[in-house]
C-alpha cells in the first residue's frame, strides 16, 4: 500500500477491516500519505504513535503485519 502515494483520503466506515487490532496504526503505518482516515484528520502526532508502534510490534502477533 505504500506505493499509492496519492491516497489522502480513506473512509473504511463499516468495512470488516476497520475492527481489526490495532487498525488504525496499520492503516497509517502502510499508507504514509494518508491526511484523513475514517473522516478524521490525522496529526502528526497520530502518524508519529503509528510509526512508533509498528516499528516496536514488529514481529508481535498481537500487531499483525501492516497491509501490503
Amino acid at each position: 500500500m505504500k506505493n499509492l502515494t496519492s491516497l489522502n483520503q480513506l473512509d473504511m466506515f463499516d468495512n470488516p477491516a476497520s475492527h481489526e487490532p490495532n487498525y488504525k496504526f496499520r492503516m497509517l503505518y502502510a499508507i504514509p500519505s494518508l491526511k484523513i482516515l475514517d473522516r478524521h484528520k490525522i496529526s502528526q502526532t497520530e502518524r508519529m504513535e503509528a510509526v512508533n508502534f509498528m516499528t516496536e510490534n514488529k514481529g508481535n502477533k498481537t500487531s499483525k503485519k501492516p497491509f501490503s
